[in-house]
């Protein structure tokens, strides 16, 4: 169970950079140090205003930037 913590650990650590959290391997160790050897995942959400202007930048956030697409938004919104 200990190496499947330390894997997650790793994967979790990857992510971070990946999306430029400024996460650091101190950091990333730290919090394994700190979790109970019995965890299997950790999730933390920053929040859709941290993620808000990379998710403009890619294909889905353009085309939901669309105005046709935000027609149908408004479309499927009222029928909801």
């Amino acid at each position: 169970m200990e190496s499947t913590v330390r894997t997650l650990s790793l994967l979790w650590l990857t992510w971070a950079a990946f999306v430029g959290s400024g996460t650091s391997v101190a950091g990333a160790a730290e919090l394994a140090g700190s979790m109970p050897k019995e965890s299997v995942l950790y999730l933390e959400w920053s929040g859709a205003d941290a993620v808000r202007e990379a998710y403009a930048a890619t294909a889905l956030g353009r085309l939901w930037a669309e105005p046709e697409m935000q027609r149908f938004a408004a479309e499927l919104e009222k029928g909801v």
